[in-house]
């Protein structure tokens, strides 16, 4: 593909992808939510950081993607989570605000949560490593309290990882009640259909999510306590996790198999009675008593989790469910992507302006951050950088008590001012940031170039794969892909700019950003930037400068790549970013 030098996209790329939201920062929805960022996304939905008009606050609003919005039963599905989650009112218990429709697009608006899900948590740990002993007690625990108080209306139906939220402030949150089976009303399904993520689900709950109460939640309660404490599912035999960790209290395993009993009747009767056991060895494990390994009682509980029995029935029951799923094709592939966005929209770890609370927190950080860096400024040439920083500075002190939230981002920008005022590498420059809040960023002056890509790939162990590397070692490369530069950013510490960066970049010093090469940027020609790793047929922006025939450097339009393409005419710069965290911002200070 050879991009046009300019003119407009070829028309088959310029219509948005299906499924995808094109929200802009700053946009408003129904009136009423302001856009701030994309938080999360799965198979068949997003999740906004979004300023609430009404409230004045912050919330997350969760919507479902557009090709969806005509299935009644999606939509159904969709709304049932905030029909249920409205009843809930509880502190382990995400807040459910409103729901509603507007634009075709129909969403939920929530309490938003600032912390990762359990399941983030455990995949960040290095390996062979297990979260605490008693921290994933308290964890259960709450878990515990959540499901007490919800189980008086609803079954969740769907407890795993990916459902529970911890907060930066350690508080746990239970979220996503969108399969739940309502106590005092119908199904929302009429056929047996399977519902829920079958690692945690329970024999019965295999066979017909329908008919199927509170010890379904206790079941995968107890197939998650086993994999948070031995980082494995309990799939084929397993032994008890206190034979695969030291860490784990032998009294420990009785708990958990009584959870998984096969049959419903053997094992806890409420989240309650689960609760007692799981605080009784966390207060022995904590007063440094002794465990004992006496089993709790129940019929056919023994003294090991009977995983055999476990493992044999459950798959039993999986071939008949599905068989009975098979019959019906339409019901099953209809299921199939209802059962995606169960899975899949899951908030991730949000890169984010603070809140109120934490900007309270961080501001004299950033100020004390700030004052060091312009006491640093003293020892060059006072510049207009110098000046930009020293009026943040100002603004950031003016707006400490009425507004902490702008009063933070005004030291953080001074910072940058007086950091960009500091020497630093000739081989880039500084962007600054702007008036609506965006931060600001170091560019690379020119395009990474033939003799910086080569030096890469010689180091990469068992060598990179082959590019083009043709032409003069100081000349632009050429004919890489989204990938190979991506690769080389990621090795310098460094990442590809947005396509607002690049063009922010541009209106700085067109010079420096003109070439006669276009570039890759991270951003999705559909919907902007992601923040994601594109996947099977996207299309990315790029960007490009040329002279031409001029000597003017005059900025081209934006055109379309697929990621997993190249073209002899496209190459990339890198952004580095300033340190969004007063801690790090110091150590660079230094």
């Amino acid at each position: 593909m050879q991009p046009p030098a300019s003119g407009n996209p070829p028309a088959q790329q310029s219509q948005p992808r299906q499924g995808m939201h094109t929200f802009r920062r700053g946009q408003v929805l129904a009136g009423r939510y302001t856009i701030v960022d994309v938080v999360g996304r799965g198979g068949m939905g997003c999740i906004y950081r979004v300023h609430d008009n009404t409230l004045n606050e912050q919330v997350a609003l969760k919507t479902l993607l557009p090709q969806f919005v005509s299935d009644k039963l999606v939509v159904e599905r969709f709304f049932n989570e905030a029909r249920i989650a409205r009843q809930l009112s509880h502190p382990n218990i995400v807040r459910v605000h409103d729901i509603g429709s507007a634009e075709n697009v129909v969403y939920i608006s929530m309490e938003y949560l600032k912390g990762r899900s359990l399941r983030g948590m455990l995949d960040q740990l290095p390996s062979g490593q297990r979260l605490p002993v008693t921290t994933t007690l308290h964890i259960m625990i709450h878990l515990c309290n959540a499901l007490e108080y919800a189980h008086q209306y609803t079954v969740h139906r769907d407890i795993k990882p990916e459902n529970v939220m911890i907060l930066e402030d350690g508080t746990m949150k239970l979220m996503d009640f969108g399969i739940s089976k309502l106590m005092t009303s119908g199904n929302l399904t009429a056929t047996a259909v399977i519902m829920g993520t079958p690692h945690y689900m329970s024999p019965e709950q295999l066979k017909d999510s329908r008919n199927v109460d509170v010890r379904a939640d206790i079941y995968s309660i107890g197939v998650m306590l086993y994999e948070i404490l031995t980082g494995n599912l309990p799939t084929g035999v397993p032994k008890p996790a206190s034979q695969l960790m030291m860490e784990v209290p032998p009294a420990l395993d009785p708990i958990i198999a009584k959870c998984v009993e096969p049959n419903p009747d053997d094992r806890y009767s409420s989240v309650v009675e689960l609760r007692a056991d799981l605080q009784n060895v966390l207060t022995l494990i904590e007063e440094g008593g002794s465990l004992p390994e006496k089993k709790p009682k129940a019929a056919g509980a023994g003294a090991s989790i009977p995983w055999m029995r476990v493992a044999g029935i459950a798959l039993v029951m999986a071939i008949l469910a599905f068989a009975a799923v098979g019959f019906n094709g339409i019901e099953k592939r209809r299921q199939a992507v209802i059962d995606e966005a169960a899975t899949a929209v899951v908030p991730a770890q949000p890169q984010e302006t603070p809140g109120p609370a934490e900007s309270s927190r961080n501001l004299d950080e950033w100020l004390r951050v700030a004052k060091a860096a312009q006491t640093a400024t003293a020892r060059v040439e006072r510049t207009d950088l110098v000046a930009q920083g020293e009026q943040l500075l100002d603004a950031a002190e003016k707006a400490r008590e009425s507004d902490p939230v702008k009063a933070e981002q005004f030291a953080r920008h001074a910072f940058e001012y007086f950091l960009a005022a500091l020497p630093s590498p000739d081989d880039r420059f500084f962007v600054p940031p702007t008036e609506s809040g965006q931060d600001g960023f170091y560019i690379e002056i020119d395009p990474v170039s033939v003799a910086q890509f080569a030096e890469f790939c010689s180091t990469v162990q068992g060598g990179w794969r082959t590019v083009p590397i043709g032409g003069e070692p100081d000349a632009p490369i050429v004919g890489v892909t989204y990938y190979d530069a991506l690769a080389y950013a990621s090795s310098h510490d460094a990442r590809l700019p947005t396509a607002d960066e690049w063009q922010r970049a541009y209106d700085i010093n067109s010079e420096y950003m003109a070439s006669d090469i276009y570039e890759w940027t991270s951003s999705f020609a559909a919907s902007g930037n992601a923040n994601r790793l594109p996947t099977f047929g996207d299309i990315l922006v790029i960007l490009g400068a040329s002279f031409g025939e001029s000597e003017t450097p005059s900025k081209s339009a934006p055109e379309q790549m697929d990621y997993g393409k190249s073209d002899p005419n496209l190459g990339f710069r890198c952004v580095r970013e300033v340190p969004r965290d007063p801690a790090e911002a110091e150590r660079l200070l230094r």
